[in-house]
């Protein structure tokens, strides 16, 4: 044992000393460096979204591909931010917070200079691997900061989030109509990620307790490849044929190696995600609900923003992409209202989980209203902020009962698998909007263009998932109240 590592304990006998003197001015500007650092990689969806007819028509590219530019950047968080968050466990939370902003940096040039479809998702790959970012701020803030300081600064990066998703649209649509193509947008981002990446490392200090932690490479090799050609062959089943040889190799390469990821897991010193938290009941519906409940929000950013600038030829509405942005503000300001009001509720001993369940039938409600009503700006604009409503609530109060339901030891875990299980759900829903777009297209002046069906398929698939979304909610709340009744010790006070 070397001598020169502390233990746990000492670390931790230190930390509320070390806490205590940090000033006002450095805690400060600390929480504006990493709430920077979250709107850059808000930014990094928000700018694109209502671009994407643009980036399909100047770079040719089949109308059922386009989505994988979004998906892209969805795959790569849910396969990098397990693995390296780990990694940031040992080399350090400053560190993983410098490769994260140092990736979507270049992610984001790589982007800028593209002009083909397969470098274009390279650079989105790059820019995925900073979902990393979200875990760093927590334990960052959590090493840094006294407990007043660091809830404070928790709802600033969250809120910094949710404004990257709303200002980096209408960034988006105004540089759009006065510029050609999509670049400037990229360039940004860029300019954006590499000016944080320099506070971090001016600012930021390193952030580790002395601890050793092993990289699961096995593990996070069998993951990426679970997951990849699972997602590859849902995706392009509809146009290779579900029982042509690349399909059924891919799917069985999904299910063999997902279940040597779970073997390997099970049995490795240190695991990419800790397997004991599924054999947890109350993490179940969290982590369901957040993976299901996505899907709405992902159909109502991407999917109208999309639809409204379809051609009137084709039952769009012809609008361009600063209409588009703007009809997106509804859909952020409704999560940022809802997501406070959750904590608030929470408080006054209203418990989260049935807001769990309220949530997905608002975003039900409002997926069904743009089936029914998808030609009018004002109406949509209505229904988006109820969709945005829902999923506030959804998500911030699946965050409590995850974060209260379960021991604190699991936590983490709890947080990485719902990363992946979100980001898996993006994905597979943005093969779901391909595989639409593709069965729905037309030729309109030698380019595909999708139809109005195409997106209203799509937003009965999202309302479908909508639904199930408050079914599992609500079996959670109901087995989790019967689990009450029987353990009245394990009950957490809201």
């Amino acid at each position: 044992m070397r001598n020169d590592v502390p233990s746990a304990a000492a670390v931790v006998s230190r930390r509320p000393v070390a806490l205590a003197h940090r000033s006002r001015a450095y805690t400060d500007m600390l929480i504006l460096i990493l709430c920077g650092a979250a709107l850059s990689y808000a930014l990094s969806n928000a700018l694109l979204m209502p671009l994407l007819p643009r980036v399909e028509a100047a770079l040719r590219i089949p109308a059922g591909s386009a989505v994988w530019i979004v998906t892209a950047l969805a795959l790569s968080a849910g396969l990098t931010t397990p693995v390296l968050a780990r990694w940031g466990d040992g080399a350090g939370r400053k560190r993983a917070l410098v490769f994260a902003l140092a990736a979507l940096a270049v992610g984001s040039l790589v982007c800028a200079l593209a002009t083909s479809f397969w470098p274009l998702v390279v650079g989105r790959v790059l820019q995925g691997c900073a979902g990393v970012g979200l875990p760093m701020y927590m334990r960052i803030m959590r090493d840094e900061m006294p407990e007043a300081r660091r809830n404070f600064g928790l709802g600033l990066v969250q809120a910094s989030n949710w404004l990257g998703a709303g200002v980096g649209g209408l960034v988006a649509g105004y540089v759009a109509i006065h510029t050609a193509g999509f670049s400037s947008v990229f360039w940004i981002n860029f300019a954006v990620a590499a000016t944080v990446l320099g506070a971090v490392l001016v600012v930021v200090p390193r952030s580790d307790d002395g601890r050793r932690v092993a990289l699961d490479l096995p593990g996070a090799l069998l993951l990426a490849a679970a997951t990849a050609s699972g997602l590859i062959a849902l995706s392009e089943g509809s146009t290779w044929g579900w029982a042509s040889a690349p399909t059924l190799v891919l799917l069985s390469v999904a299910v063999v190696g997902s279940a040597c990821f779970v073997a390997v897991e099970r049995t490795s010193a240190s695991p990419i995600i800790d397997l004991k938290v599924l054999a947890i009941p109350a993490a179940w519906g969290p982590i369901l609900t957040a993976g299901v409940g996505i899907v709405g929000y992902f159909g109502a950013g991407i999917g109208v923003a999309t639809y409204i600038q379809l051609p009137l030829a084709v039952g769009g509405m012809a609008k361009n992409p600063l209409q588009a942005a703007v009809l997106l503000i509804p859909l952020d300001c409704a999560i940022f209202i809802a997501a406070p009001l959750v904590a608030y509720l929470a408080v006054r001993a209203i418990r989260p989980g049935y807001l769990m369940v309220a949530g997905p039938l608002l975003m039900a409600l409002g997926t069904g209203g743009l089936l029914w009503e998808n030609t009018s700006m004002v109406v949509i604009a209505v229904l988006m902020g109820v969709i945005g409503f829902g999923f506030g609530l959804t998500f911030a109060a699946l965050t409590i009962e995850g974060t209260n339901g379960v021991p604190k030891e699991h936590v983490g875990s709890i947080i990485g698998v719902s990363i992946v299980v979100v980001n898996v759900l993006i994905t597979l829903s943005g093969a779901v909007l391909s595989s639409c777009v593709s069965a729905h297209s037309v030729r309109l002046e030698s380019v595909e263009v999708p139809t109005r069906a195409a997106f209203t398929s799509f937003w009965l698939f999202c309302l479908i998932c909508s639904v199930v979304t408050a079914g599992l909610a609500a079996t959670y709340v109901v087995a989790s109240n019967r689990r009450l009744r029987h353990c009245p010790a394990d009950h957490v006070t809201f």
